[in-house]
C-alpha cells in the first residue's frame, strides 16, 4: 500500500494491541479470577431473569408465560378444562422458548402451591408422586389467578412487551392485587452468587398486613411477625422462637426449625406423622430415609405409608406401631421419631424488578418488600381508576350525543335527505356542531333513534356522572376503595 493513501490513515497500534486485536488498555488478570467473575455475571443474569420472581406479581417469567397463555386461550376458572399440552405448546411457541418438560414442570409447580395458581384436573402429583404426562392432564386458571392476577380491567393498564418473535404482546408483569410471592412461596434457589426463596404464608395474615400498609401504618418486622403465619402446601409447623422470627422478618434470611403434624395414640400403640416437613421429611427420598431410621428404633414393630386412607389435613399419614412398650417408653420413641423427621428450612427473601431496559435484583427484610409492594399496589389502583374515568367520560359523551340526537331528530332526518351537500356538512350547518359530532350523530341507527326515551337518557347521564364523581374521589385517596376490596376477599 502506498504511503499516504486514504486507507493508511488511522491510529498506530502497539505490538501488544496488534497481537490481540484489541484497542485501548489491556488488563492482566489470572484465569481463575476472570472465570470466577464471568461465571458470577452469567449466573446472576440467568437467575435474575429466570429463577427469581418479580416483586409485583410474585412470578418467575415461565410462570407468567403460563398464566398469560391460559388467559389468552380463554381458560378461565368457570370454563372447561383443556389439555395441559395445549397450554405448554403455546407457552414455548409464543412466550418462553425453552423445553416443553421444563415448562410443564413449572406448570405443575404452580398447580401445587399453597394457593394454587393453576386449577388442574387429573394426576397433578403431590409431595412424593410426579404428575402424569401433559397429554393426560387438563388445566385452567384457578379462581385466585382469574380474580387476583388477571382481572381484565387491571390487565388493560399494565405495560405490555413484544414476545421473542415480535408477533404478540404480553404483560411485563401481571396486575396482582395481592402479594403473590408471600402467598405461594418460592423454593430457595441456589445459584452462582445469588440465593433466594421464601416460605408461603396464610391468606388472612397477608391480607391484614396489606391492609395495614394501605392505611399508612408503618410495616415493621414486629408487625410482620404478629400478622404473618407460615403455611406450607404439604404442612410443617414452624417452631422457631419469637426472637428468631423477628430477625427473620427483619433480614429476610433465616434457617428456621420445622416439625410435622403428628399424633401419638397410646391405646393403639402407634405414632402417626400427618404432614411433610422441610429438610428431612419433604420428598420421596427424604421420607424413605426417615422411615428406614424409624424402623430401626427399639420397640418399633412396623413403619409405613398409610396415606391412601386419607388421614389428616393434608391426606398424608406415615405410621409407626410399637410392641411391648409402656406409655413412657412410647413417649420416648415419639420424641426420637420427631428428631428424625423434624428439619430446618433455609430462606433468603429476594425479588426482582423488571423494567424495559434491565432487571434489577434485591434482597432484604419482609418489611422492605411490603413497603415496595404497597406502593406498587396503590399505583396500580390509581392507573385503573384513571382508566375507568376515561371510559366513563366516553360513555357520558355517548349519552350526551344521544340526548342531542333525540332533541334534534328532524335536523338529522333533513341532513340525511340533503342532496345539495354531504349529510355531515348539512348537519354541521343546521345543528351548529363540529364535524366529528355530526358524523357520529348520523351514524346512529335511525330506527333506534326514533324509539329512544329522553328521560331514560338523562337518567343514565346522572348515573354515569355519579360514577365519575366517585372515581375522582377515589383518585384523590384510593385507601377506602382498596380496603373495601380486601374486606370482600373470599376464596
Amino acid at each position: 500500500m502506498a504511503k499516504g493513501s486514504k486507507k493508511d490513515k488511522g491510529p498506530k497500534l502497539g505490538q501488544e494491541e496488534m497481537a490481540t486485536g484489541i484497542t485501548g488498555s489491556v488488563v492482566e488478570t489470572f484465569l481463575e479470577d476472570f472465570t470466577e467473575g464471568a461465571l458470577h455475571e452469567y449466573g446472576s443474569h440467568v437467575v435474575e431473569n429466570r429463577a427469581i420472581p418479580d416483586f409485583r406479581d410474585g412470578l418467575k417469567p415461565v410462570h407468567r408465560a403460563i398464566l398469560w397463555t391460559m388467559y389468552d386461550l380463554g381458560l378461565h376458572c368457570n370454563k372447561p378444562y383443556k389439555k395441559a399440552a395445549r397450554t405448554v405448546g403455546d407457552v414455548i411457541g409464543r412466550f418462553h422458548p425453552h423445553g416443553d418438560l421444563s415448562a410443564y414442570g413449572a406448570m405443575v409447580s404452580i398447580a401445587n402451591t399453597n394457593i394454587p395458581l393453576v386449577d388442574g384436573f387429573g394426576g397433578w402429583g403431590d409431595h412424593v408422586d410426579s404428575a402424569a404426562a401433559m397429554r393426560y392432564t387438563e388445566a385452567r386458571l384457578s379462581k385466585f389467578s382469574d380474580h387476583f392476577l388477571l382481572d381484565p380491567e387491571y390487565v388493560a393498564v399494565v405495560p405490555k412487551v413484544k414476545n421473542f418473535s415480535g408477533d404478540a404482546e404480553w404483560p411485563r408483569f401481571l396486575p396482582a392485587k395481592l402479594p403473590v410471592q408471600l402467598l405461594v412461596g418460592s423454593p430457595t434457589v441456589p445459584a452462582y452468587g445469588i440465593r433466594a426463596g421464601n416460605p408461603s404464608f396464610a391468606l388472612d395474615g397477608v391480607i391484614k398486613l396489606v391492609k395495614a400498609g394501605i392505611k399508612g401504618k408503618k410495616i415493621t418486622p414486629e408487625l410482620c411477625h404478629k400478622l404473618l403465619k407460615i403455611e406450607l402446601r404439604w404442612g410443617g409447623n414452624c417452631v422457631a422462637t419469637d426472637e428468631e422470627m423477628i430477625e427473620f422478618y427483619k433480614t429476610g434470611a433465616g434457617n428456621l426449625s420445622f416439625e410435622p403434624d403428628y399424633e401419638l395414640n397410646y391405646a393403639k400403640k402407634e405414632f402417626k406423622i400427618l404432614s411433610t416437613c422441610p429438610g428431612r421429611f419433604a420428598s420421596a427420598a427424604t421420607i424413605n430415609t426417615a422411615l428406614g431410621k424409624i424402623g430401626e428404633l427399639k420397640g418399633v414393630k412396623w413403619v409405613g405409608d398409610r396415606s391412601a386412607q386419607g388421614q389428616g389435613k393434608y391426606n398424608i399419614c406415615y405410621a409407626a406401631t410399637f410392641s411391648r412398650l409402656s406409655e413412657d417408653e412410647m413417649y420416648e420413641r415419639g420424641c426420637e421419631i420427631m428428631k428424625i423427621v423434624s428439619g430446618r428450612g433455609p430462606f433468603e427473601l429476594g425479588w426482582t424488578h423488571r423494567k424495559a431496559e434491565e432487571t434489577s435484583f434485591a434482597q432484604g427484610g419482609f418489611h422492605e418488600f411490603m413497603e415496595q409492594w404497597v406502593k406498587y399496589r396503590i399505583a396500580l389502583e390509581i392507573a385503573v381508576i384513571k382508566s375507568r374515568i376515561k371510559a366513563e367520560q366516553k360513555n357520558l359523551a355517548r349519552q350526551e350525543l344521544l340526548e342531542w340526537a333525540v332533541k334534534n331528530r328532524e335536523l338529522i332526518f333533513e341532513a340525511v335527505r340533503s342532496k345539495k351537500v354531504h349529510p355531515v356538512q348539512a348537519l354541521m350547518k343546521s345543528g351548529k356542531v363540529e364535524e366529528e359530532f355530526a358524523a357520529e350523530a348520523l351514524g346512529l341507527q335511525i330506527l333506534r333513534l326514533a324509539g329512544l326515551d329522553l328521560d331514560k337518557i338523562k337518567e343514565k347521564q346522572k348515573e354515569i356522572q355519579k360514577i365519575i364523581k366517585g372515581l375522582k374521589s377515589d383518585l384523590k385517596d384510593p385507601t377506602d376503595r382498596l380496603v373495601a376490596q380486601l374486606d370482600a376477599i373470599k376464596l
